[in-house]
């Protein structure tokens, strides 16, 4: 399971119900990413931060740029984790939220204690809307689309030996998110727990609308925010986000202990 978790602890806190934060990441990132919020939420949750195929500590992996593929791997690997008993909220930014979102229906599937997910950045699964077709921009279109949203840094996009490693990785992802286009229908049943949507209020490629959708996809009442800032808006509100994570790992545990 270091392959999937690399910087995860095992805690030893023996409760049936502390529950796990899992953790999956945008296109282009990996576990490092939340490797902080380990011992930030150590009083809260274990936390496994998702590494993908291909990305960070598993480079040299093939990449996996189908949806289906990998979240039938992501769920087999947390099923795989020792106490299974133990409740499961997911977290995903853009790429990551379509991934914990499937991945939580195929754990919901199996009968697996899911709390909730909290989900950033992206639109409903069904919703259509204008979108770049990023995997199949040139190289320098595809850096400069980079500079525009944020959340690489400067002297990555200035390194041509990065950027050679870094651009077949976003090229593979966005591939994944382009062709990853479920009707409503295939979306049934609604999915049982709850969930939080969160984005950013000058995000042009996922409005307030198109977050909104996930209602319909849902079977609970649908929370959404709306955060200052674009698509990485999550960079500038990272101690609200923990935050927010933290009250959802203490009380909807709770809900499923009273069968809410």
């Amino acid at each position: 399971m270091k392959r999937w978790f690399p910087f995860s602890e095992w805690s030893a806190e023996r409760s049936p119900l502390r529950p796990r934060l899992v953790c999956l990441p945008w296109a282009g990132g990996g576990a490092s990413g939340f490797r902080p919020w380990i011992a930030e939420l150590r009083g809260i949750a274990d936390v496994f931060a998702a590494e993908m195929p291909g990305h960070g500590l598993r480079f040299g992996e093939s990449c996996i740029d189908d949806a289906a593929t990998l979240t039938t791997a992501i769920a087999g690997a947390i099923l795989a984790l020792p106490h299974a008993e133990r409740p499961v909220l997911i977290y995903g930014h853009s790429m990551g939220a379509l991934l914990g979102f499937e991945t939580a229906r195929i754990l919901v599937g199996r009968s697996h204690p899911v709390l909730g997910l909290v989900l950033s950045g992206y639109h409903a699964p069904h919703w259509r809307g204008p979108e770049r077709q990023r995997s199949r921009m040139t190289d320098a279109e595809l850096v400069e689309d980079l500079r525009g949203m944020g959340g690489t840094a400067p002297q990555v996009l200035d390194a041509p030996d990065l950027l050679s490693v870094l651009l077949p990785i976003l090229r593979s992802d966005y591939r994944l998110t382009e062709t990853y286009r479920p009707s409503l229908d295939s979306l049934l049943p609604k999915f049982p727990r709850p969930v939080d949507v969160i984005g950013g209020e000058q995000d042009e490629e996922n409005p307030p609308e198109s977050l909104q959708a996930w209602q319909e996809v849902l079977d609970r009442p649908l929370q959404v925010s709306l955060w200052q800032g674009g698509h990485f808006f999550i960079e500038m509100h990272r101690r609200a986000l923990l935050a927010h994570l933290g009250r959802r790992l203490a009380e909807w545990p709770q809900l499923m202990v009273a069968g809410r």
